[in-house]
């Protein structure tokens, strides 16, 4: 099979995207952890879905241990929700 996509543009902005696609005027890419989210902010639909898309997410602190509690709060349930070690 052969898809030719028109591109009509291309966002750094997430949102710009997500009202795009929500006016008809394409498809875009969204985590699946926030789909339901997605579908129901911009009135979409799931058209299909991959695990060939990987997004990384980090925490950079200038602390070698971190201190902060939040902090620490959100690289323990980052690591509890992405079930992966942290460096």
């Amino acid at each position: 099979m052969s898809i030719s996509p028109l591109i009509i543009g291309e966002f750094d902005d997430s949102i710009l995207t997500k009202y795009f696609g929500q006016a008809g005027y394409g498809v875009f890419c969204a985590p699946t952890m926030i789909e339901d989210h997605v579908m129901e902010q911009f009135n979409v639909s799931i058209i299909g879905k991959t695990n060939d898309i990987k997004e990384h997410y980090y925490l950079i602190s200038p602390e070698r241990k971190v201190k902060n509690p939040a902090v620490q709060h959100l690289l323990t349930e980052g690591k509890k929700l992405f079930k992966q070690p942290m460096a």
